[in-house]
This record gives structure tokens, C-alpha cells and sequence, in this order.
């Protein structure tokens, strides 16, 4: 057990939040348990607070930071929170599923606005909570349909080039992240490059 070794006891709940949030990426465990182990202090017990305190809302934190930077197509924002996520070993096919399902959310916005729904109703047909209405109507102002379009295809083609594996992964979900963050830019993720 890593947290014995590193003089730590962690029960079964705050061990399967821990797997929960990481997965069974054992690097990424282990670089969880030594911030962990800072985190809780010499010899303290992880409970599972101390895991949703340090482990989770991170990577919470940092997907949101994601998705809500693409909606607004603010690029250095978007590509330092993709960044972070990729430093926590976050695979870049679950980074890009959750950046798909905000586009997803942002195109059901711009159709609810466009029918005359209205703040939290638009927000609530486009799947969203009510609190995300502002936000998400102004990421269905900055979209044109046609930047929908391409944005669709881009993560088409991020998907099919990470499930080819051809190329690091990292290098296709930013090029996806500067394709849905640059108005006017076709999709363009080479599935074979090296």
C-alpha cells in the first residue's frame, strides 16, 4: 500500500474517491498520494475530505476552467487548463468528450435562444442548469452556425486521431482546443502526422 509506505492510513472511502477521481493510472495515483501526504501532514490519516479537498475539485476545477474557456474561445486560458489536465494524466479522449458535450450544450443554447426561450428556460432545453444560463448564452452569441459546424467536425477528427493513436495525444486535443477557440477556422487535425 503506497499511503503506508508513505506513513499514512487511508480508508476504503477516501481510496475509492481517490480511484474514482483518478482511475487505475498507478503514475497518477501515486502523484495523488504525495500530494496527499503534503497535503494532510506527517503521519495524518486521508480521509476521503482530504481527498475530495486536494484530488477532486482539482481536476473539477480544471475541466470546467476547459469547457467554460472554449465556450468563450478565450485560447490561453483554454489551452493552460488543457495543460493542467494533461500535467494530472488526464486522457486526452475524456478531456475531448467533455469539451464535445459543452459544444453540444452551446448548439442546444443557440437553438433555444433562437426559438425565443429566454435565460434559464434556454439553458434548461439546452441541458444546462439554470445557473449556466448567462454564461451559455453568451458562448451562443460568440458561435455562428457555421463555426458549430466546424466545430462538430474538428472534435470528429480529434476523436478519430486520438482512437488511431498515431500521434501524442496532447498535440490533437490542442490543435483541437486552437481550432474551437479561433473564429473561422476549418477543421484541420491530421490523423497521421507525426
Amino acid at each position: 500500500n503506497e499511503a503506508q509506505a508513505r506513513g499514512h492510513s487511508l480508508d476504503g472511502p477516501a481510496s475509492q474517491a481517490l480511484v474514482d477521481s483518478i482511475g487505475a493510472d498507478l503514475a497518477a495515483i501515486d502523484d495523488a498520494l504525495e500530494r496527499l501526504s503534503l497535503f494532510v501532514g506527517t503521519g495524518a490519516a486521508i480521509d476521503i475530505a482530504a481527498v475530495e479537498a486536494c484530488v477532486t475539485r482539482v481536476r473539477t476545477d480544471s475541466i470546467w476552467a476547459l469547457v467554460d474557456a472554449v465556450s468563450v474561445r478565450n485560447l490561453p486560458r483554454a489551452l493552460a487548463a488543457a495543460s493542467s489536465l494533461l500535467a494530472d494524466r488526464e486522457p486526452p479522449l475524456r478531456i475531448l468528450a467533455m469539451v464535445a458535450r459543452q459544444v453540444r450544450m452551446v448548439a442546444k443554447m443557440r437553438e433555444a435562444l433562437a426559438s425565443g426561450l429566454k435565460g434559464p428556460e434556454a439553458a434548461k432545453r439546452a441541458g444546462a442548469p439554470p445557473f449556466k444560463a448567462r454564461d451559455l448564452t453568451e458562448a451562443a452569441r460568440r458561435f455562428r452556425m457555421t463555426d458549430l459546424e466546424n466545430a462538430f467536425r474538428t472534435l470528429a477528427q480529434a476523436d478519430l486521431a486520438l482512437k488511431g493513436a498515431k500521434r501524442p495525444g496532447g498535440r490533437v486535443l490542442e490543435e483541437a482546443i486552437m481550432a474551437l477557440c479561433t473564429p473561422g477556422t476549418p477543421p484541420a487535425i491530421a490523423s497521421a502526422r507525426p
